[in-house]
């Protein structure tokens, strides 16, 4: 935290596994999961004089379903809000592995990116003794197939991710490559 304001939170949601973790920043007196409560407009005690002046979240927005739940935040008057606008940019990093035995080289063909929507490009991270440094390719971004062509070959890989623009979800990489033998 910066002073006495919280400002970055951990999310871990482990229905999703082992990746099903992430971080924000987000300046927030109060940050957690809300289940709202049902609202229908004969039970409200009139709270907005003109709906068309509702601040967020308005009247139609699911945070106001009855059991919904959301990740939110409580700011320091008291306000709720729910996280909700454009995803921000997100890189998956895997770490650094042999993807055959320690004597062969493996040659990467493509990848396929498991996403809904925006941009995902591919990256890959080479070496074939761990003293060497780590020499990392562009980044390389799908044919129309959805495939991401390969053409990297080593001992160790590092693969990494990014998704850019208005995306969804991520939900895996597919990689494929061939043994090329020892050297």
């Amino acid at each position: 935290s910066q002073g006495d304001v919280p400002n970055r939170v951990l999310m871990l949601k482990p229905q999703l596994g082992q990746q099903g973790w992430s971080y924000q920043d987000v300046d927030a007196y109060v940050l957690g999961q809300f289940v709202s409560p049902g609202f229908t407009m004969d039970n409200m005690d009139d709270p907005y004089l003109d709906l068309d002046t509702v601040e967020l979240p308005s009247l139609d927005d699911p945070f106001w379903q009855s059991g919904n739940p959301s990740f939110g935040a409580i700011n320091d008057v008291g306000k709720a809000a729910i996280f909700k606008g454009t995803p921000a940019d997100a890189v998956w990093t895997w770490a650094e592995g042999q993807l055959a035995t320690a004597a062969q080289r493996v040659k990467l063909e493509a990848a396929l990116p498991i996403t809904v929507g925006g941009s995902p490009t591919v990256q890959i991270g080479l070496r074939d003794k761990l003293q060497d440094n780590v020499a990392n390719g562009p980044d390389v971004t799908p044919e129309d197939n959805g495939d991401v062509p390969l053409f990297d070959e080593a001992r160790y890989h590092t693969i990494s991710m990014k998704q850019t623009g208005s995306w969804e979800s991520a939900t895996a990489l597919q990689v494929s490559g061939v043994t090329t033998g020892n050297r």
